[in-house]
């Protein structure tokens, strides 16, 4: 494991020793509220500091009577924190009611670990029913175990990019790479080399993350077979016929991914396949033909109301059913009654059996209408915080004239923005599903420093997501209906600049890379 992953691992898994292991004369409380400050996942942190100063005050006037704060004392910690955001639209949502689902997720990673076959896991459901947040579930269990996982996503907006969800998700796990040390970046570009051989020129020009990590981290003339690695990097295609060529990328494909998988799994998580164009379905099927791939694990997700009868992904559906591919398929359902009350629970720290079983009746246990239907409600302020709870009454809440339909709940959620941030959306819905801050502010012709404040509060709002350093929609409806509001003409406008902006860095760098942005 390297020493990027090793610190990636203690940010995101490790739990800090506690407080009062450190002092053991600290009080259990004041213990308690520290490793609060110190939570891995941040819904799960104080939200606001006027909430921390509330509990430190509290705590001191306990000690300051004498009472220790062991645990026998009624203290809730971050009471204040509720009802300052509203529910539904927050950043980090919890998975709830997902238990099953998420055990067989995690134990397929742990089947593709030391395996040399890939395996498929198939993920399919409709709109808003979590195929995405449960997917998010496998990043802890993959760098706990010294694994990389990347993520690609199919644009369903435009016609489909060649390789587009492969490319991306290559591009992640390379550019986690290139943050290693200048020693471990180095081996990993000669274990790439040695594996991928005479193929490498066919990638480098399509991976933007591997032109980067072979460049700069280019072996030293002292080290033995050094020569030879910069003959094949410089080497010239010979021309092929069109199925030949398919062919060797397919098999430079294979190389590649049989290098990455070297010391831990590696996942690649290729989301909204039902838009993927026949290049990439023919790579999944040639991947899962092979062997000697190393430990791979491919997620494939998509939406089951897309497809028709002779799609193609029915293909991979049967396949794993009849086991003639290892693998799972996991068609996701409405939550149960009990899933939504635990949503419920999370989002409002609260439960209330009568309200739970009007959000059921509304939802359909559908999680993201749930998320919406809540914020929905709280914006018409028919869902109010109080002490100890929320107030609500039902007769209001079943005649209130709001949207039934997760359609109607994300158009209302667009019209409530004002219109800097409703133009930022539509703007950055013509961008990739995957986008740089930097290409947003191509797309809105403004700084990034002047967007950044306006995309973390999209973020806090549940309608932009950030990973790594790029952005996309929680939602693909959102993306849909704000792409739908924009021009034409401002489309055609954006993808021009943005296609200059590519070619002006690709010079610049002295590559053919046009899409290194």
């Amino acid at each position: 494991m390297g020493e990027g992953t090793k610190l990636l691992r203690a940010v995101l898994i490790d739990p800090p020793m506690s407080a009062g292991a450190l002092r053991p004369k600290l009080p259990p409380l004041l213990s308690a509220l520290v490793m609060k400050l110190l939570e891995k996942r941040p819904n799960q942190r104080y939200q606001q500091a006027e909430s921390l100063v509330e509990d430190l005050h509290r705590l001191k006037r306990l000690l300051d009577q004498g009472r220790d704060g062991d645990g026998r004392e009624a203290f809730e910690l971050a009471r204040g924190d509720r009802g300052t955001a509203t529910p539904g639209r927050g950043a980090h949502r919890q998975l709830q009611g997902r238990e099953r689902e998420r055990s067989i997720l995690l134990s397929e990673v742990e089947r593709s670990s030391g395996g040399s076959a890939p395996r498929l896991l198939l993920i399919s459901g409709g709109p808003g029913i979590g195929k995405s947040s449960l997917e998010d579930e496998l990043v802890d269990e993959v760098v706990r175990r010294g694994g990389r996982l990347g993520r690609g996503r199919c644009d369903t907006l435009r016609s489909p990019l060649p390789y587009m969800a492969w490319l991306a998700a290559l591009d992640d796990v390379l550019l986690q790479l290139r943050s290693e040390p200048a020693r471990e970046r180095h081996e990993w570009s000669r274990r790439i080399v040695a594996r991928v051989g005479a193929l490498v020129p066919v990638l480098r020009p399509l991976l933007s993350q591997l032109e980067l990590l072979l460049s700069h981290s280019p072996p030293s003339s002292s080290e033995t077979g050094d020569a030879e690695i910069q003959a094949i990097l410089n080497a010239p295609l010979p021309e092929l016929q069109p199925h030949e060529a398919q062919n060797r990328l397919r098999l430079a494909f294979a190389r590649l991914l049989a290098a990455l998988s070297v010391g831990g799994p590696l996942v690649l998580m290729l989301d909204d396949f039902h838009g993927a164009d026949d290049g990439s379905l023919d790579l999944l099927s040639a991947l899962l033909e092979g062997s000697d791939l190393g430990q791979l694990l491919l997620v494939v997700n998509y939406r089951s109301d897309e497809l028709h009868e002779d799609h193609r992904l029915l293909e991979f559906v049967s396949r794993v059913r009849d086991r003639s591919v290892a693998g799972r398929h996991l068609e996701l359902a409405p939550l149960t009654d009990a899933g939504v009350g635990a949503l419920l629970a999370a989002e409002l720290g609260w439960s209330d059996e009568d309200f739970t079983r009007v959000i059921i009746h509304s939802s359909g246990g559908n999680p993201l209408l749930v998320h919406e239907y809540l914020a929905a409600l709280v914006t018409a302020g028919l869902l109010r915080p109080e002490t100890g709870g929320w107030h609500w009454n039902e007769e209001e809440l079943t005649t209130a004239e709001l949207p039934k339909t997760l359609a109607g709940l994300l158009r209302l959620h667009l019209t409530q923005l004002g219109h800097e941030r409703r133009e930022l959306l539509r703007r950055a819905a013509c961008l990739d599903p995957e986008f740089s801050l930097g290409e947003l502010a191509v797309a809105t012709q403004r700084s990034p420093r002047s967007l950044l404040a306006e995309v973390q509060a999209l973020c806090r709002a549940g309608l932009l997501r950030e990973r790594g350093l790029k952005y996309g929609f929680v939602v693909d409806g959102v993306r849909e209906y704000a792409y739908a509001e924009l021009g034409v003409r401002d489309r055609r406008d954006i993808r021009s600049r943005l296609g200059q902006l590519h070619l002006r860095r690709s010079r610049e760098s002295g590559s053919d890379l046009v899409g290194a942005a």
